[in-house]
């Protein structure tokens, strides 16, 4: 792994990526969402949950990252959607985002950030009916950004480990249960 120095730690200082969507001055409901292109997708990451930014090239050869004594597992993001796909050559504009949810934390490169936007809860709709599978369990909804669909990436399925199943009430999704790949390794935030 390796120990990195301060990054910008969003929620604890403003950002130059601030894109305020909402025309609102009201910071009541405040929906920040990181939009991050990874492969042809545009994607969120919600706010609440980005604890520090870094160039993916200064993380290129590393499979863990240290920040402020937290240790956050190393992937790519195109690779958390399908772990079949080779990942891309990081390009200059590549970024390593920093997530957690408060239990477990992964660090994720992504191909280049668009910008941090405010989101208004009106704005934020639920995945339409043909969303069945597994990707009802990658996605909590959407929103449009200049006439582009952005899909909100599920925070807790982002950070949990790959091999435990979230649970769900049987049959409230409308769909089988994911399998697991491995067995339940941890029970225990890492």
């Amino acid at each position: 792994g390796v120990e990195v120095g301060p990054v910008l730690l969003l929620g604890r200082e403003p950002m130059s990526l601030l894109v305020p969507k909402s025309r609102s001055t009201a910071p009541m409901n405040v929906n920040q969402q990181l939009i991050v292109e990874c492969g042809p997708m545009r994607m969120s990451i919600p706010g609440k949950g980005i604890r520090g930014l870094l160039k993916t090239i200064e993380t290129t050869f590393q499979d863990t990252i240290t920040l402020l004594g937290e240790t956050y597992e190393k992937s790519d993001l195109a690779n958390r959607f399908d772990p079949t796909n080779m990942a891309a050559p990081f390009s200059s504009q590549g970024r390593t985002i920093l997530c957690s949810n408060g239990v477990w934390r992964k660090a994720y490169a992504v191909d280049r950030i668009i910008s941090l936007v405010e989101v208004e809860p009106s704005d934020i709709v639920p995945l339409p009916p043909h969303f069945r599978g597994a990707e009802r369990e990658w996605f909590t909804g959407l929103f449009f950004l200049e006439d582009a669909l952005v899909l909100i990436i599920n925070l807790d399925w982002l950070v949990s480990p790959t091999d435990v199943v979230p649970w769900r009430a049987e049959g409230a999704a409308g769909h089988a249960p994911l399998e697991s790949e491995g067995g339940l390794t941890s029970v225990f935030p890492v």
